[in-house]
């Protein structure tokens, strides 16, 4: 238990619980402990650890590498990374800062007193302004509304900008002043400090004439840390929870660190170096002691006296740091500093998308930008229905009271009334959606109101995050009528007009807007507006006009809606009719509880009652046109009756244990033996190219599953609309609840699926209750089915069950996957998920704060993953396996020069290039490569969702074949480079100008540059998209090399003039051009590179030619696309936008199966009818067939269909089909051009 005291003097619970202060820190570091920690985190990197002990053997061994030149890339990295780190932390700690010193009010020795937010702790009695923030958690005590009210915004803590009531206790309620608060006094049991937002037990013992009264406290009491008072021009509370104690530092926790799939790839190739380089080390060392012993006994000018007596383990040992600092730059010191680069900068690539936006410009969010490559590699994508792929714009449409259907749009004309005379049940339906809700009724000015205005022939407004606004009713919410004092805020951009500020501000006509948390109780309300209006709500009265005459209905008890309640219930007083109960919820939690079930589903069902049969019917038409529906029902309570619910739910909200459960049990039994009044359909309609984006995601070979809490009709009625279930699927279903019943069915589906054709497919639709039940029976089978499966659909799920299907598929099938939701009830999958994406829609922004990804609309998902994710995928592959490739050429000539300097050690580079040959020269070229890359167009990507498969099933990027050709061209690049130093100098010959043997420095900066052209060579091969930044990337790393040569130079003239001598990395002056001016020098330059890469480019010809990938045929055809526009447009770019195929090749990594056209590479090296132009352009034929017209009307029938490739636009958003029908295919066909050159249209489906 945890207590506070206050207004006590005397307390010493201060001792007991040692309180903290206000005082927050989020920060990682402070100024002392920066260094050591920052250090601490990055020397838990293995290859850190790898470089700082090549660096200590450089510092304690005999090396012939400074140990400068080993130190000073190892500092840099550690200090890039702290900088990075430092910076983000000192960010914090100015947050940190502005939240401490924020000023605040608290009431001591009957008088208000300023002080710092950091100086309050529990106990302090505080006092907030309309306006300010919370700055601690407070227990209210009491308001500036009579009914102790007050309004607060969360959305600091949640992300809602709705706003949410919190009421004071009627004992503490009526003490508005300083002096009255100063002489209240108490204390607070109450639940110890937790991270939990969403709930606080305690009770208060108030001091009263000189005993104790106990008081019942609950979350409508306790103002949270960072939420802000609205509408409230002054509120009184007491902290209870202070500093680290309050529940949103109890929130700062971090999640676990999410990491790419990249780094395994990346460890696996780190070890691959590390054992090649423990092999050539231990092979230098074993060569080393008999070549050494050799040279002392056979060479004349080596003295005997120099002889090395014995070879123990020191010798060896000091050979073994000698080599392992020359090879300590196998593995790339700075490839970890290039990744974080390149992934900030694809992060703000992102971000930057204009086809990201949102159609108000707002961008994308990143989150996490460790996770960019991974979504080139999504296997699973696990969506929320509501506000993910609809727009959460709820639109009441229908009314059901057993056998009749009300359809709202009818409601609001002229012969409303007769309906309610003649269905006795419907006045009382409209009744409990007006009073079981939580909606907060507000005014907002209205400029210049039209008279006669038709509110309801507009469709209702999506609800927005403020308030969800009404149209205007003129006659009933003018200012001078009798509606309450404005309870809530208006909507950014509107202001409450103040009429002392001008003559005509009392002309401004008000409005009723409806705030609440959820959008389907501002939907019902806003249906029923023709008849029942809810204008204001107080404590424990809410003010309504229903049919015209307005009336004052007493709440007695609400019972709130949870997500394990699944249900709600408002206890009233109507006036001269008693106490009633009323309740909506989901029809599987509610008609259990009806009262005489049996008796209303008969055939004799009494003429005043509602029949369940007739309602359940209506539900499962409602459900199956995509409706969300809701359930409603009543019963009446004698004063007994009440009196007995109210003893027992009092004494468990006052108890401290087990409060939950004991308030569960009351309620329950308050809420049983109801009488059903109906039902009412809800629509929400289905974001912009939803089905177009599913089907594209489905035909890149990724999984969507719909993971809802709405009924099994619903779902699978959205999951037709949208395209997630085929026409032709056979949908196997879970619809019971027992457990041998589910296993039933799983036995019977598995039967289904054995004797299927692999040719026919299924969609599996599974209940929550059932999804339990195989989860503890049968997890193996069901994953069984649902892999055999194209779709499947989880409804009537909870949370914790979203979170449990997506760590099955992931901790099951070794698969990535990928969750996308918009509520905050997302976030457990979300956070489960490889992949988390967050909608920023109208239900908060917990999702997108735990999101690693986030943006506005659904059909981003497509580009950000074909796109975006393909393109960080095979750009970082590329750069590591490059780096590793430079690094291990760049390091294996040291290994082949070890004959030629008797193993001595000697290094074959200057001691300031090895250090600066991952820093300077070769890090840019891959850098700028890793984020402006493209091997295939953006359009290609878009019109062709088959390429994102191949890329992530196919080996295309990452096998063994890649691998094996990237170390036969290392290989190869080693000989070549070798053979033509060894051709040079073997032979003595005098090669400098002045007709001088060459030196170790000459032959030292020979090979240096021929390496360092040779790699920049190869990544200029790799490359498939050119940038002016490219260019001058490759200029730049060329322009360093000669700059540090000019700098040496300048070193050796500083050095002589100081310090008398040159040291050891230092170049004799002149040397820079003297070496220039050696004509092998130019000549190794150009020709060693070039013979070096010759293979590669040779065979890269003829696989593009002989084994074409989808890759390059794509590539190709955009090549031609352009030339074609260049020419004059010899067709158009509408014509252009069709799926180009590849030819069919045993491997299925096509993206088409059509016949493959001729490369114009091909075509080039063979003559074409016209030399000039030896290019071929694919053209669709014109005009459609009566095949296609029947295709097209075919489609429109039947939206659902899903044979057709879905097409995107070049701003990644997918065409609908009705403007775009899919055609059939065509052959492929050949016929001249004017001009020469050809048309070839391709099989394929042409958009």
């Amino acid at each position: 238990m945890y207590q506070v005291d206050f207004n006590r003097p005397n307390s010493v619970l201060g001792s007991e619980y040692h309180y903290p202060t206000n005082y927050i820190r989020t920060t990682k570091y402070t100024l002392a402990s920066f260094l050591p920690l920052n250090l601490f985190g990055q020397f838990r990197r293995m290859s850190n650890l790898y470089f700082l002990l090549a660096a200590v053997f450089s510092v304690a061994g005999d090396s012939t590498i400074s140990p400068v030149s080993q130190i000073a890339p190892l500092i840099f990295v550690l200090a890039v990374t702290a900088v990075k780190d430092g910076l983000e932390d000192y960010q914090r700690y100015r947050a940190d800062l502005t939240a401490n010193l924020q000023p605040c009010f608290v009431v001591r020795d009957d008088a208000r007193v300023q002080v710092r937010t950091m100086d309050l702790q529990a106990g302090d009695l505080v006092m907030l302004k309309k306006g300010e923030k919370v700055p601690a958690d407070l227990l209210l005590l009491s308001t500036s509304f009579e009914d102790g009210n007050c309004f607060i915004e969360t959305s600091e803590l949640d992300g809602e900008t709705s706003l949410k009531r919190r009421n004071a206790l009627p004992e503490t309620m009526t003490n508005v002043t300083v002096g009255l608060i100063s002489a209240l006094n108490g204390r607070i049991q109450c639940e110890a400090p937790n991270e939990n937002l969403l709930k606080f037990e305690g009770r208060l013992l108030l001091d009263s004439n000189g005993s104790e009264r106990v008081l019942p406290l609950n979350m409508s009491q306790l103002l949270l840390r960072g939420s802000y008072l609205r509408n409230t021009d002054f509120a009184f509370g007491v902290v209870v929870y202070a500093g680290v104690d309050s529940k949103i530092f109890k929130n700062l926790k971090q999640s676990g660190l999410k990491y790419s799939s990249m780094e395994k790839l990346l460890n696996k190739i780190v070890l691959c170096a590390f054992i090649f380089n423990m092999i050539i080390l231990f092979v230098s060392v074993f060569f080393e002691v008999p070549t050494t012993k050799l040279l002392d006994q056979s060479v004349w000018y080596m003295p005997a006296a120099t002889a090395i007596p014995t070879y123990g383990f020191q010798h060896y040992f000091a050979s073994f740091m000698t080599y392992f600092i020359l090879f300590s730059y196998t593995i790339p010191v700075s490839l970890f500093v290039v990744i974080e680069a390149v992934r900030v900068l694809q992060r703000q690539f992102m971000m930057w998308d204009d086809a990201m936006k949102c159609p108000r410009g707002r961008p994308m969010r990143v989150n996490n930008s460790n996770l960019n490559e991974d979504l080139g590699c999504v296997n699973y994508v696990f969506s929320d229905k509501t506000g993910t792929l609809t727009r959460n714009e709820m639109v009441l449409t229908q009314l059901c009271t057993g056998d009749r259907i009300h359809d709202t749009r009818r409601m609001r004309s002229a012969t409303a009334s007769s309906e309610l005379q003649r269905d006795p049940h419907l006045k009382r339906l409209l009744r409990c959606i007006l009073l079981c809700n939580n909606v907060m009724p507000v005014e907002v000015p209205v400029a210049q109101p039209t008279t006669g205005y038709d509110a309801s022939s507009v469709p209702a407004p999506a609800p927005s995050a403020s308030a969800s606004k009404l149209p205007h009713i003129p006659p009933l919410f003018s200012k001078s009528g009798h509606v309450a004092k404005p309870v809530g805020s208006p909507p950014p951009g509107l202001a409450i007009a103040d009429p002392t500020a001008a003559p005509d501000a009392a002309k401004v006509a008000y409005e009723l807007d409806y705030e609440s948390q959820s959008p389907d109780e501002i939907a019902l309300l806003r249906g029923i507006r023709a008849h029942c209006i809810l204008k204001q709500r107080k404590k424990s009265t809410v003010v309504v006009d229903e049919h015209s005459a307005e009336k004052e209905i007493v709440v007695l008890d609400m019972l709130e809606f949870t997500s394990d309640r699944k249900r709600m219930s408002v206890i009233v007083r109507e006036p001269d009719d008693g106490i009633w109960v009323y309740t909506k919820g989901a029809d599987n939690i509610l008609f259990p509880r009806l009262e005489s079930i049996a008796h209303q589903q008969g055939a004799a069902a009494a003429a005043d009652t509602v029949s369940v049969a007739q309602v359940s019917k209506h539900l499962h038409a409602f459900s199956e046109d995509g409706l969300r529906t809701l359930v409603f029902a009543y019963k009446h309570l004698t004063d007994t009756q009440y009196a007995e619910f109210k003893r027992r739910y009092d004494d468990a909200a006052r108890s401290l244990v087990n409060r939950e459960e004991r308030m569960e049990a009351a309620m329950d039994a308050v809420e049983r033996d109801l009488t059903l009044l109906g039902c009412s359909a809800i629509e929400d309609r289905l974001q912009d190219r939803v089905p177009e984006t599913i089907d594209f995601l489905l035909k890149c070979g990724i999984k969507v599953w719909m993971l809802t809490g709405d009924r099994q009709e619903t779902a699978i009625n959205i999951a037709h609309s949208c395209k997630l279930v085929r026409h032709d699927a056979q949908i196997l279903r879970f619809t019971t609840q027992g457990t041998a019943e589910v296993l039933g069915q799983l036995q019977g589906h598995l039967n289904t699926i054995d004797n299927a054709p692999s040719s026919q497919f299924f969609a599996l639709a599974v209940t929550g209750e059932a999804l339990s039940v195989l989860f503890e029976s049968a997890p193996g089978e069901f994953l069984r089915i649902a892999q055999r499966c194209t779709s499947v659909i989880c409804c009537r799920v909870t949370p914790l069950q979203k979170a449990l299907v997506v760590r099955l598929i992931k901790t099951e099938l070794k698969v990535l996957t990928l969750s996308i939701g918009d509520g905050a009830n997302d976030v457990s999958m979300i956070q489960e998920a490889d992949i988390g994406v967050g909608i920023e829609g109208v239900e908060g922004a917990q999702a997108v704060r735990a999101a690693d990804y986030a943006f506005v609309e659904f059909k981003s998902l497509a580009r950000l993953l074909a796109v975006h994710g393909r393109y960080s995928l095979v750009r970082l592959v590329n750069l590591v396996l490059y780096s590793f490739y430079k690094n291990i050429s760049f390091i294996s000539t040291q290994f082949f020069y070890g004959p030629y300097n008797a193993w001595s050690g000697q290094a074959l580079y200057n001691g300031s290039f090895l250090p600066n040959w991952n820093v300077l020269f070769t890090s840019l070229p891959p850098l700028l490569y890793a984020f402006t890359e493209k091997d295939s167009p953006e359009s290609s990507l878009l019109r062709n969702p088959k390429l994102y498969q191949t890329t992530r099933d196919g080996g295309a990027l990452w096998n063994w074949r890649i691998a094996f050709g990237w170390l036969g061209a290392t290989a190869w690049h080693l000989i070549v480079s070798g053979i033509g130093n060894y051709l040079i100098f073997s032979d003595g010959a005098a090669l400098n100008v002045n007709g001088t043997v060459p030196d170790l420095d000459t032959f030292q900066w020979f090979n240096a540059v021929t390496m360092l052209a040779i790699v920049t060579l190869r990544i200029m091969l790799m490359s498939k998209y050119w940038t002016w930044i490219t260019i001058v990337g490759i200029a730049l790393s060329f322009a360093l090399y000669v700059l540090l040569m000019g700098g040496l130079e300048v070193l050796t003239i500083i050095d002589t003039t100081v310090g008398g001598a040159r040291k050891n990395d230092d170049i004799p002056i002149g040397f820079t051009l003297q070496l220039n001016g050696i004509p092998a020098y130019w000549f190794t330059l150009f020709l060693s590179p070039i013979a070096a890469v010759l293979p590669d480019f040779i065979a890269a010809y003829l696989l593009t030619q002989e084994s074409p990938t989808d890759v390059d045929v794509l590539r190709e055809a955009a090549v031609v696309e352009r030339r074609a526009r260049r020419k004059g447009g010899a067709r158009s770019e509408s014509s252009l936008t069709g799926p180009v195929g590849a030819q069919a090749r045993s491997g299925g990594d096509i993206v088409a199966s059509v016949k493959q056209p001729e490369s114009e590479f091909a075509a080039a090296a063979r003559g074409s009818q016209d030399h000039q132009h030896p290019v071929r352009t694919l053209t669709r034929r014109a005009g459609p067939t009566a095949t296609e017209t029947d295709t097209h009307d075919a489609s429109r029938r039947h939206s659902t269909a899903s044979g057709s490739t879905p097409v995107l636009d070049r701003n990644g958003n997918p065409i609908a089909a009705q403007h775009d029908p899919p055609r059939p295919r065509e052959a492929f066909h050949e016929h001249p051009l004017p001009g020469g050159t050809y048309e070839g249209s391709r099989e394929a489906d042409v958009s």
